[in-house]
Order: structure tokens, then C-alpha cells, then sequence
């Protein structure tokens, strides 16, 4: 069996929220909200608060790859996360980042350990 080496689940979502967006003649600006479940790994290594100052900063925060990915409509590229990238510095990724916000769910942080689920699972809403 192969196995994917990174599992983006909450991205490849928003990918399909920025669609439904378009399909709606809506933009980000008419987002509420975002609330994405998931598991403890996910809140200790990418759920980072704070300025960020570099790339390394970036490719950390699971609100700036949301936020980038709503707004690009396509994927979060490696140039995304430079500082020289349009998205490094902009307000609308800042304001956006502010309306992410992770939670801990109890069932997806009982299946990431599981081998034999190997879950990565997040869980998007967005108003």
C-alpha cells in the first residue's frame, strides 16, 4: 500500500469551499467564520498564534494555509510561504487568519494514533 506523505485534509476542503464561493458569485470578504476540528497534533504544531515573521512561520499556521488557499483558489504552493510572496504580507490573509480558529475533537483525536485508520481528519465550517 502507498501512503500520501502529507495529509491535508482541512485544505483540500477550504480548496472546495473557495469553489462553492466562486459557483456563488461570493468572495471571502462575505466569510463569518471558519471552524475546523481536529486533533491534538494538529493544535500543538500548526495552531500558532502570533505575528509571523518568515516562511518557516507560514508553512506553521494552519489559519495562514486556509486563508491563503480561500483566497488563491487553488492549493498552497511552496512561494506562497516566502516573504516576498503577495500573501506574506497581506491584510486580507491577516483578517482572515483571525476568523480561523481550531478545536480539539475528541473522535478524530481518538482515531490519529490508530494505525489501522491512520486518520488525519479535520473536520471545516465555514459561515
Amino acid at each position: 500500500m502507498v501512503l500520501p506523505e502529507v495529509f491535508w485534509p482541512a485544505v483540500e476542503a477550504v480548496l472546495q469551499v473557495s469553489k462553492e464561493l466562486a459557483k456563488r458569485s461570493k468572495t471571502v470578504d462575505d466569510i463569518k467564520d471558519v471552524a475546523i476540528r481536529t486533533q491534538e497534533a494538529a493544535m500543538e504544531i500548526i495552531n500558532k498564534q502570533g505575528p509571523l515573521h518568515n516562511a518557516a512561520d507560514r508553512d506553521h499556521r494552519m489559519q495562514y494555509m486556509v486563508a491563503v488557499v480561500l483566497i488563491k483558489g487553488a492549493m498552497v504552493d511552496t512561494v506562497d510561504y516566502q516573504d516576498d510572496s503577495s500573501y506574506a504580507q497581506s491584510k486580507q490573509v491577516f483578517d482572515l487568519r483571525a476568523k480561523i480558529k481550531l478545536y480539539k475533537d475528541p473522535e478524530i483525536i481518538r482515531e490519529y494514533p490508530d494505525l489501522e485508520i491512520r486518520s488525519a481528519t479535520n473536520v471545516l465550517k465555514s459561515v
